[in-house]
């Protein structure tokens, strides 16, 4: 989805893997999320006829007594971990863990993985949310799927992670839906299957999550394990866009910028993207900084078109430093300076951009914010060349290249054919000094 042919290549953005990690690392707070010790049982003893005794209590009430009790001691445990009180915590979920209580023995687990009250061991942790997880408690599953996932306590094992999130799925534990969901998407640990992750997306996205909303929005908007639907993909980036989530919102922007699943409108886009960039988001930025730029949906300015490039730029969006480094080039939006024109060029160029690398390579064949130099501009010109997938782009390179090699030794061809070969994109998204 582009605003322009080459310029603009907004897209629609999936959710990463790395937001449902960090959410899923933090057990002790899915620990206190109130499903792991249950409500305190209803005492029986005062139902007894005989206020004297055990004696008269029959073999399923005292087993209900005897749940009671321990329930008791649960909720002690419970509370004193909420107050950070590690000491009691630690004694009282240890005798309930070794006669065998299983939400005793996930806070163990939880309290062995995060170091509270004890030495911080995730090899015991593991060995705690396995007792715990045997006996079918839905969070020590999930907890124990996390170790898994990420090689903490036991060896890193995908498919291992995702039977126990499975385990834990099956019973509506929602981060291992959403996670298997994820992990159906992408063939971790599980063939990769788009039906699969969008079940168990929709499950979590239908009680009310938004990043597995925004998920399942794009799994329709690309047809994805679905029958592609722009308006089921509308409507639940609108959902978690109402919810403030900036991917969401974004994304919503370009679908009314597109007139897909909702009424072409570049002001409700504006409005969308907006938020977003409000937020940080620098795609989001750089859509804005697009819209003014077209004068869609706003009054035409490429004074904000590039205060919002900068913005975008400034995080590493790589089409927005391109178009930096066209604005000072051109005089457009920002006063006119080859230096910086050059500079924002080069960091586009060496992260791939094609057709920086062909603008870089006109500016060294012509001497423009750097020194002339045929190789160097043989050399991306050549990139250009072979890696552009626009006709345009590609076309232009080779005539350049060929105006360049004209007035190049034979010499200066090898050293920049040697240079176009050796040549690896770089990692870095910004300048090492900052301009």
């Amino acid at each position: 989805m582009q605003f322009e042919p080459t310029e603009s290549p907004s897209r629609i953005a999936a959710v990463l893997l790395a937001l449902c990690v960090a959410t899923l690392t933090g057990h002790g707070e899915a620990w206190a999320g109130g499903h792991v010790y249950p409500p305190r049982a209803a005492s029986v003893l005062s139902q007894s006829s005989d206020p004297t005794g055990w004696q008269e209590i029959g073999a399923a009430q005292f087993a209900q007594a005897a749940h009671s009790a321990r329930a008791g001691k649960a909720d002690a445990a419970r509370r004193a971990y909420d107050r950070r009180d590690w000491k009691a915590a630690l004694a009282i979920s240890s005798e309930l863990a070794e006669d065998g209580n299983s939400e005793a023995q996930n806070m163990l687990g939880v309290m062995y993985e995060n170091g509270e009250g004890v030495k911080q061991d995730l090899a015991k942790a593991a060995e705690w949310y396995r007792m715990a997880a045997d006996k079918g408690l839905a969070n020590a599953q999930l907890n124990l799927g996390v170790l898994y996932e990420n090689g903490e306590g036991v060896a890193k094992n995908d498919t291992t992670a995702a039977r126990w999130y499975r385990k834990a799925a099956l019973q509506g534990e929602l981060l291992a839906q959403f996670t298997l969901g994820l992990m159906y998407r992408q063939g971790r640990g599980v063939p990769k299957d788009n039906k699969q992750a969008a079940r168990w997306l929709n499950e979590v996205a239908e009680r009310g999550y938004a990043i597995a909303q925004v998920n399942l929005a794009f799994m329709y908007a690309e047809g994805l394990g679905v029958p592609q639907d722009d308006t089921a993909a509308a409507k639940w980036f609108r959902k978690a866009a109402d919810e403030g989530h900036p991917v969401a919102q974004n994304n919503l922007g370009l679908l009314y910028a597109a007139g897909r699943g909702v009424k072409q409108d570049y002001a409700e886009a504006m409005r969308w993207h907006r938020m977003a960039a409000a937020q940080g988001l620098a795609n989001a930025q750089f859509n804005a900084g697009a819209l003014y730029e077209a004068g869609k949906g706003v009054a035409q300015s490429y004074l904000e078109a590039a205060r919002w490039y900068r913005r975008a730029a400034q995080q590493g969006e790589l089409p927005a430093q391109f178009k930096i480094a066209l604005m000072y080039r051109s005089g457009r939006g920002l006063r006119a300076n080859h230096a910086k024109a050059a500079q924002w060029m080069l960091l586009g160029a060496e992260r791939g951009h094609a057709e920086a690398q062909y603008i870089l390579g006109q500016m060294y064949a012509e001497g423009q914010g750097f020194t002339q130099d045929d190789v160097r501009a043989h050399m991306w010109l050549d990139l250009a060349a072979t890696r552009s997938s626009e006709p345009k782009v590609r076309g232009g390179a080779i005539k350049t290249r060929e105006l360049v090699a004209a007035r190049m030794s034979p010499a200066q061809k090898t050293e920049a054919r040697r240079l176009a070969k050796a040549w690896k994109p770089t990692q870095n998204k910004l300048f090492i000094t900052p301009m």
